[in-house]
């Protein structure tokens, strides 16, 4: 998978795509602003989330996943 820095809001037409894992095989983040989706998190409803400072935060709720 390719990465890519931007700044700025980001619009796309087609949609994303990103990888999707369960959480007992979610691996560290390589950098920072990598996102990810946790397929089995919240009691399986899943959730999107992003590396910071090695760790995985679910975007709404703001906590590390674990």
């Amino acid at each position: 998978m390719a990465f890519t820095n931007f700044t700025g809001p980001v619009q796309s037409d087609a949609g994303f795509q990103t990888a999707g894992y369960l959480l007992a095989d979610l691996p560290s983040p390589a950098e920072d602003n990598v996102v990810a989706v946790v397929t089995d998190a919240n009691g399986g409803a899943g959730a999107l989330v992003f590396g910071k400072g090695g760790s995985w935060i679910d975007v709404s709720t703001g906590n590390p996943v674990v």
